[in-house]
């Protein structure tokens, strides 16, 4: 279980500078471990996106972040469809 001495608020406007995401920043940010989602929980296989999940996440104030999702995409987008 992380620990941070950041609030909610402020833990969302350091997450936004850190666009766009990679494993390495959300979890500097958040100061958790970043694992690959377990392939045997998912309905059909994902050749996409790399599935990464990890947490909780202790905030100040008691706010908790219980499960932090992190989908990065496989391959770069098709320019006419990147939104």
């Amino acid at each position: 279980m992380a620990s941070s001495s950041m609030t909610l608020w402020h833990t969302i406007n350091t997450l936004a500078q850190q666009i766009p995401f990679t494993q390495a920043k959300v979890e500097r940010v958040l100061g958790v471990t970043l694992s690959d989602r377990d392939p045997r929980t998912l309905v059909f296989e994902n050749t996409s996106f790399r599935l990464l999940e990890g947490g909780p996440v202790i905030l100040t104030n008691g706010v908790v972040i219980s499960k932090v999702d992190l989908r990065i995409r496989r391959k770069k987008a098709i320019p006419a469809f990147s939104c």
